[in-house]
């Protein structure tokens, strides 16, 4: 199994805990997915923080305590920081340019178009 297949297979089981509201396993299998992205992939590598964000925001939902609430609240944080700074580097070095006009609310898309050779994606896809 090559590293591309192994990283597909850690994301799409990390979509079926989702599912389950096993937010905490799911970032570990985010987390563990990072170490297969080459490190010239920062657009992976930023949805991956982005997803890593997420669950650690939905976890905080299911904390038992303010302070577990609080630390995965913080964690959520610096997942989604470390996304932004990923797309904020790439954007600063003309990898991507962002598409940013009054339309985009009508295509109901809630973060920023990023383009690359003509393609356009939501900046949490790969």
């Amino acid at each position: 199994m090559s590293s591309g297949e192994s990283l597909e297979n850690n994301i799409s089981k990390a979509k079926e805990l989702e599912k389950n509201y096993d937010w905490m396993s799911s970032v570990q299998l985010y987390r563990s997915s990072l170490s297969m992205i080459p490190e010239q992939d920062r657009l992976k590598a930023g949805g991956l923080h982005e997803w890593i964000g997420d669950s650690y925001s939905n976890a905080a939902r299911q904390a038992n305590s303010v302070e577990e609430f609080k630390k995965r609240m913080r964690m959520s944080v610096e997942s989604y920081d470390k996304a932004a700074e990923l797309f904020e580097n790439m954007i600063r070095q003309g990898v991507y340019t962002v598409r940013l006009w009054p339309d985009i609310l009508n295509l109901g898309l809630s973060k920023p178009l990023l383009r690359e050779n003509s393609c356009w994606m939501n900046a949490g896809d790969y």
